[in-house]
C-alpha cells in the first residue's frame, strides 16, 4: 500500500493589522507552523529595517506546541524626518536541528504598511504679542517642526513701517533643527498719532531639503499700541507776576505731529488783571515741535487789591480731527499786587464814660472790596468792642486811654493797624453838661483836673480865677502876654502866662480897683463875674433892652449879664420860669464848658 501524506514543513503568518504609524497605531501578526515538527523549530524575525522594530525577533516553537499561534507586534520606528508612506516586509527564517524539514530560509514574509508622522513646518511660539512705541516689546520663538535633510533658512518679513525685528534671517542646522530661535519685535517710535493696530510677521522657509521650501511657513500677528497723543503741552501751568511788573512767559508745544496746523487761541478771564501779550499761536505740520512762548503781564493800576490771580484759558482749532477741539490745560496767573492799602482814621480826641463817640476810617486810594475789622482796647488791654462797618461808635464804660484800630483787608490783603489814642473822662456820668464837656476837651480848653492822666475832669469843682483864665486864653487862642508879669499875686502859678494874656487882650483889668496890681488868682468866679468874663471876651455890646432877670438889680455886672442873656448864652438859673441869673453863685467846672460852648458856638 503506497500511503501519501497531505502534511508539509511550512510556516503561516495570519494577519491582525498591517499598518503601522510613527508615535501611533502597531501593526500585528501571529506565527504558527504548518505541521507538527520532530523536534524544536526556532523562527527568526528580520526587523533590521530602520523604520519598523518587532517586539520578538525569535520564536521557539516544540512539537508539543507547534500549533499554538504567537504574536508579532511591529513598531514604526518614530523620528523627526519627513517620509512617505512605505512597506516593509517582515521576513522569516525557520530552523530545526532535528527535523530537516524545517529547515526553511525563507519561510515567510509580512508586509508592514508604514505611515510617517511628521510635516515640514515652521512654528512660532508666543512669549508676548504686544509692542508699544517707546515701551514693551513683542517676543516670539521659532522652531521646525521636523528635521530636515539639509539646513533650513527662515526670513522674516519685518517690511512693515510701524516694526522692527532684532533678526530677520534664522539659521537651522539638521542637528539642531528643534533648538528654538528668539525673535524681539520693537515698535518704531514715530510721532504721529495712531489707532491700536496689528502687523503680521510672515515667515518664509527655504533649503535643498525639498519639503522645507515653503514661501508662507508662518504668520505671527503683533499688537501695536501707539505712545503718542494728540495734546497741547504747557509749562509751567502756574506763574507769578508783579503788577506793572515784568512780563512772564510760559511755553506752548505739540506732543504729537499733527496731519494740518493747529491753532492754540488764548485768552483771559479778566484782561484788565493778567493778560498774554498774544491772543493765538499756531504750530505748522513742518514745526510742530518747536516750542512757542507766550508773555503774560499783569497791567499797573491804582487799586490796592491784594495779591490775587487770573486764568489763562486756551482753545484748539484745526483740520486734524485728533486736535481739533482738545481740551488744554490753563495756566494760573499769580498777580502781586504792587499797591498798599492804607487807612487813616478820624474821631474825637476825648470822649466820655457812657457818650457815644464816632469814628470814621477814610482808606487812602481806591480798593474792590473793602472789610473793616475795628476794635477799641481798653486801658485794662481788652477788647471792648467790634464793628465791620468803615464808622464806629462806641460808648466807653469807663475813663482811661483806649486805643482804637481799624484793619482793612481787600481781596487778601491786609492794611497795617492804625488807630487813636482815645482819651475818656470817666467822671461824667450824671452830668447834664457831659456833652458841653467832651467838646470842650476836644476843642483843646480842657485837658482835664488829674495830671498827667487827666481821665476825670472834676465837673462839680468851683471854677477859681486863674483857672478861668487858662479857660478863655485856650478858647480863643490868645498869644499876646502883653510882657507878663501883669499883677503881683499870681507868682508861682502855673496859670501865670494865661492871666498876662488875658490882662493884655483887656479882658480883665484886676480884682482891686482902682489899682488893679493884683488878679487874685484862687478867688472863686460868680456867675456874674463869668458874664463879665465873656462879653468883654466876645465883644458883646447887645444888652436886648437890660433888665432880663430880677436878682441882679443892683450888680455891678447887671449890664454884663443882659449882654449875656441877649446872645443866647444864657437862659438863667431857674428853669423853666428862668426869670433869674443867681449872679453870686459860684461857677462850676461843668458849668463853664457850657457857657464857653454856647459862647464860641455864637
Amino acid at each position: 500500500v503506497t500511503v501519501t501524506d497531505n502534511d508539509s514543513a511550512g510556516v503561516t503568518l495570519m494577519p491582525i493589522s498591517g499598518t503601522a504609524v510613527e508615535g501611533g497605531s502597531t501593526a500585528t501578526y501571529t506565527v504558527e507552523l504548518d505541521s507538527m515538527p520532530t523536534d524544536d523549530v526556532t523562527i527568526t524575525v528580520d526587523d533590521s529595517s530602520p523604520d519598523v522594530t518587532a517586539d520578538v525577533t525569535v520564536l521557539v516553537f516544540t512539537p508539543s506546541e507547534w500549533n499554538s499561534p504567537k504574536t508579532v507586534v511591529v513598531t514604526a520606528v518614530d523620528d523627526a524626518f519627513v517620509e512617505s508612506s512605505e512597506v516593509v516586509n517582515m521576513n522569516h527564517a525557520a530552523t530545526s536541528s532535528g527535523d530537516s524539514n524545517y529547515n526553511i530560509p525563507n519561510a515567510a514574509s509580512f508586509a508592514v504598511t508604514v505611515t510617517d508622522n511628521d510635516s515640514a513646518g515652521v512654528t512660532l511660539n508666543p512669549i508676548s504679542g504686544s509692542a508699544t512705541e517707546n515701551g514693551a516689546t513683542a517676543t516670539y520663538t521659532v522652531e521646525l517642526d521636523s528635521e530636515p535633510t539639509a539646513n533650513v533658512t527662515d526670513t522674516i518679513d519685518d517690511s512693515s513701517p510701524d516694526i522692527t525685528a532684532d533678526v530677520t534671517v534664522l539659521e537651522f542646522i539638521p542637528s539642531q533643527w528643534n533648538t528654538p530661535k528668539m525673535v524681539v519685535v520693537t515698535a518704531v517710535d514715530d510721532a504721529f498719532v495712531e489707532p491700536l493696530e496689528l502687523v503680521s510677521m510672515n515667515h518664509a522657509a527655504t533649503s535643498s531639503d525639498p519639503n522645507y521650501n515653503i514661501p508662507n511657513a508662518a504668520s505671527f500677528a503683533v499688537t501695536v499700541t501707539d505712545d503718542d497723543s494728540a495734546n497741547v503741552s504747557v509749562s509751567p501751568s502756574v506763574i507769578a507776576v508783579t503788577e506793572g511788573g515784568a512780563a512772564v512767559t510760559y511755553a506752548l508745544v505739540l506732543t504729537s505731529a499733527p496731519s494740518a496746523d493747529v491753532t492754540v487761541n488764548i485768552s483771559s478771564n479778566d484782561p484788565a488783571q493778567g493778560t498774554a501779550a498774544v491772543s493765538s499761536v499756531t504750530f505748522t505740520q513742518s514745526k510742530w515741535s518747536e516750542i512757542q512762548d507766550v508773555s503774560v503781564n499783569a497791567p499797573e493800576d491804582s487799586v490796592a487789591e491784594g495779591d490775587h490771580s487770573v486764568t489763562i484759558s486756551h482753545t484748539v482749532i484745526s483740520g486734524d480731527s485728533e486736535y481739533n477741539g482738545i481740551a488744554v490745560l490753563s495756566v494760573t496767573v499769580n498777580i502781586t499786587d504792587n499797591d498798599t492799602l492804607s487807612v487813616t482814621v478820624a474821631g474825637p480826641e476825648v470822649g466820655g464814660e457812657n457818650l457815644a463817640s464816632t469814628f470814621v476810617a477814610t482808606l487812602n486810594g481806591p480798593v474792590a472790596s473793602p472789610t473793616y475789622a475795628w476794635v477799641a482796647v481798653s486801658p485794662t488791654g481788652f477788647p471792648v468792642a467790634a464793628g465791620t462797618e468803615s464808622t464806629f461808635s462806641f460808648t466807653p464804660t469807663g475813663g482811661g486811654n483806649y486805643f482804637v484800630s481799624v484793619v482793612v483787608t481787600d481781596a487778601g490783603e491786609t492794611s497795617p493797624v492804625i488807630g487813636v489814642i482815645f482819651r475818656v473822662l470817666g467822671d461824667l456820668d450824671g452830668s447834664i453838661f457831659a456833652t458841653d464837656i467832651v467838646w470842650l476837651a476836644n476843642e483843646g480848653i480842657t485837658k482835664g483836673c488829674n495830671p498827667p492822666a487827666n481821665d476825670q475832669f472834676c465837673p462839680t469843682d468851683q471854677v477859681t480865677r486863674e483857672q478861668m483864665a487858662a479857660f478863655l486864653v485856650r478858647a480863643l487862642g490868645l498869644t499876646d502876654d502883653g510882657g507878663g508879669n501883669k499883677f503881683t499875686d499870681d507868682d508861682g502859678s502855673i496859670f501865670e502866662l494865661d492871666i498876662a494874656k488875658l490882662a493884655a487882650a483887656g479882658i480883665t483889668k484886676g480884682c482891686n480897683p482902682p489899682t488893679n496890681n493884683q488878679f487874685c488868682p484862687n478867688d472863686k468866679v460868680t456867675r456874674a463875674q463869668m458874664a463879665a468874663f465873656l462879653v468883654r471876651a466876645l465883644g458883646l455890646t447887645d444888652d436886648g433892652g437890660g433888665n432880663k432877670f430880677n436878682d441882679d438889680d443892683g450888680s455891678i455886672f447887671e449890664l454884663d449879664i443882659a449882654k449875656l442873656a441877649a446872645a443866647g448864652i444864657t437862659k438863667g438859673c431857674n428853669p423853666p420860669t428862668n426869670d433869674q441869673f443867681c449872679p453870686d453863685n459860684i461857677v462850676t467846672r461843668e458849668q463853664m464848658a457850657a457857657f464857653l460852648r454856647r459862647a464860641l458856638d455864637k
